[in-house]
């Protein structure tokens, strides 16, 4: 049972709301002075969205921020950051927005999206919802990551990565990427289908080769990148490295990862077995 007192969940409920009217009007605003230039940023969690988001604001860019818009996720989210008295993200409510306000218009949307190897990704994550796993404000010991490791292993939703693109794309806007051919060499494509204008490129790329791409897609100028939201300059940095070096993968695991639609389709052969062999390092032996 929560010990809040009444007045404290109706000042609660007020702040929220507060913050609720807000947004929505930054993002009326947003979409009515620019909205022929608008770019939805809509990218599962770490696979460098925040840099690629700021960077466009910096630019001048009419950006929106998103990593999921299907129901699903949307309420899973707000329920976990509920349950531990945490503020529903800004991520979330800007999807609510859009799902009200711009997906039933069936408007020409152009969008960034892009994609990680999924164990590394996994990892990231996990890391960045350690409040969610544990509680808010918890910073990890650097010497005492195993059972950190063994949570991640047994709790974390470790198919998100491989079904985002069905979930997230295909099930929102109707388009398949796995139809469209990836040319893993260059590390991006463009897939123009249905109301949708969408830029995919690999979070493994080169910073050059994302700031031509991005450059080429939205045919703006002066284009860099900034850092942002990096796991390894965060409070958590030292035990996140330290979870790297003493993890012990689960050939089933790497197998699973790697063996998936999603892996085959945006990884070459060569890359795969890149990542196989690094992880395979970690393995648990037996």
């Amino acid at each position: 049972m929560s010990d809040t007192k009444p007045g404290e969940n109706r000042l609660n409920a007020s702040k929220e709301d507060e913050r609720l009217q807000r947004i929505d009007r930054e993002l009326v605003r947003l979409v009515s002075d620019r909205a022929s230039s608008l770019v939805l940023v809509h990218q599962m969690g770490k696979v460098g969205s925040s840099s690629i988001a700021k960077s466009l604001e910096q630019a001048g860019v009419a950006t929106l921020h998103t990593h999921y818009l299907g129901e699903k996720y949307l309420a899973s989210i707000e329920a976990a950051n509920t349950r531990i008295g945490m503020e529903i993200p800004k991520h979330c409510l800007v999807a609510r927005w859009i799902n009200e306000h711009l997906i039933p218009q069936q408007r020409s949307m152009r969008m960034i999206t892009m994609t990680r190897e999924p164990i590394a990704r996994n990892i990231s994550a996990f890391f960045q919802n350690l409040a969610v796993f544990r509680q808010p404000g918890y910073v990890p010991d650097p010497e005492k990551v195993q059972d950190l490791i063994e949570q991640f292993l047994k709790d974390y939703s470790h198919d998100v990565p491989l079904e985002w693109f069905d979930r997230e794309i295909k099930g929102v806007f109707g388009v398949d990427v796995y139809l469209h051919a990836f040319p893993s060499e260059s590390g991006y494509c463009v897939i123009k289908e249905a109301n949708l204008h969408l830029l995919i490129m690999k979070a493994e790329a080169s910073d050059e080769t994302k700031i031509k791409a991005i450059t080429q897609f939205l045919g703006i100028e002066g284009f860099v990148l900034v850092r942002e939201n990096v796991g390894a300059e965060k409070q958590y940095k030292n035990a996140y490295l330290r979870f790297k070096e003493l993890i012990r993968v689960p050939a089933d695991y790497i197998e699973k990862m790697y063996s998936s639609r999603y892996a085959r389709h945006f990884y070459s052969d060569d890359e795969l077995k890149k990542f196989r062999s690094a992880w395979s390092q970690r393995r648990s032996i037996g």
